[in-house]
């Protein structure tokens, strides 16, 4: 899948986007940040699996980047907590 190459910075407008995540989103975040945790394919699907999970979070509404990094930052921790746990 060929993604769009944009030469501005400027933010999507947003008005139209939700202002939380749905059970939905959230799952398919969820999926989104597990493909790019794993790194399967090689250099070149990992990039296009991070371009497109940075498109999702520019869609969104500012109080859904808040859940969305919120996310992130449970599932780190989560990680974190199993890590730790399986130490011998």
């Amino acid at each position: 899948m060929k993604l769009p190459v944009t030469t501005s910075l400027r933010r999507p407008d947003t008005a139209n986007a939700k202002p939380f995540l749905g059970t939905r989103e959230r799952e398919r975040l969820l999926e989104q940040l597990r493909d790019c945790a794993e790194g399967l394919g090689g250099e070149v699907s990992a990039r296009s699996r991070a371009a497109r999970l940075g498109q999702t979070y520019l869609q969104l509404s500012d109080a859904a980047r808040h859940e969305f990094l919120r996310l992130i930052a449970l599932q780190v921790y989560s990680q974190k907590v199993i890590c730790q746990a399986n130490r011998p």
